[in-house]
């Protein structure tokens, strides 16, 4: 279905396409979001069309939106199906690395008409990301596992962003090779691979923090919870959105902190 130009009423199903708009200057088009989209705080105002996996398209079609934009990766076909029968064009954002985000950002711009503002924003976070590289250039990469959940115990892949992300950021990810995007592994492959830095999102409630990892067996087998190299960061990693470059910085601070 043709996607319309210069779209006014957006309805958004997933958080990093909810972050992209608004880092757009286009979130005054967004006339509806999912339960998840949180941020930036403002977009809590607008009404909620569910869940990203099962949204209530009725409600969607009540809405009247011109353009639904969503992301194959956590977003359903059916819903595409669904609202191609009320004749709703849905546009779909891959972002699946750092530069996804980019290209996402200049691709969005480019559709609602905002490219100069989609420049800039690209610009910006190229010159963000290049600091990060400079910055870490030439220091000793250290064994890293982002921990997604625990229970099961669940990692980034090799083509997650989140991978993508560590790797720029000066580490290398214990979890790189496995070929699914979101990955599980066993306590004992872990400690086989002996990260050096254990990295936790903070949002994820339950996740053990530092202390709390270092009592539960086998975890102390690893040099990072020997050497109370665990932390807790802020939950930009999870979104592949503009917030993956505040992540970006975040991490490489904490496998870098003497820096350049």
């Amino acid at each position: 279905m043709e996607v319309p130009a210069n779209p006014r009423r957006i309805v958004s199903l997933a958080p990093s396409v909810t972050e992209t708009l608004y880092a757009l200057g286009a979130g005054d088009r967004v006339i509806a979001r999912t339960d998840y989209c949180d941020y930036p705080p403002q977009v809590r105002r607008k009404p909620s069309i569910g869940g990203v996996i099962n949204p209530n398209v009725e409600m969607i079609v009540s809405l009247r939106p011109d353009l639904v934009i969503g992301t194959p990766e956590i977003n359903k076909i059916e819903v595409a199906d669904q609202l191609a029968r009320f004749h709703i064009p849905l546009y779909g954002v891959h972002a699946r690395s750092l530069d996804d985000v980019l290209s996402s950002l200049k691709d969005l711009g480019a559709l609602l008409g905002t490219s100069g503002q989609a420049v800039e924003v690209v610009r910006s976070l190229e010159a963000r990301r290049d600091a990060v590289v400079r910055r870490v250039a030439g220091h000793p990469r250290p064994r890293v596992l982002y921990l997604v959940w625990y229970h099961p115990i669940s990692v980034p892949g090799k083509n997650s962003f989140i991978t993508s992300l560590i790797t720029l950021a000066g580490g290398q990810s214990i979890s790189a090779d496995l070929k699914q995007d979101w990955a599980q592994m066993s306590l004992e492959e872990i400690v086989r691979r002996d990260p050096e830095v254990i990295l936790i999102p903070r949002s994820n409630e339950g996740l053990p923090v530092s202390k709390q990892l270092k009592q539960w067996a086998g975890w102390d087998s690893t040099t990072a919870v020997r050497t109370q190299k665990v932390y807790e960061v802020q939950d930009d990693a999870n979104h592949p959105s503009p917030r993956l470059f505040d992540a970006l910085e975040e991490i490489s601070k904490i496998l870098h902190p003497e820096g350049k």
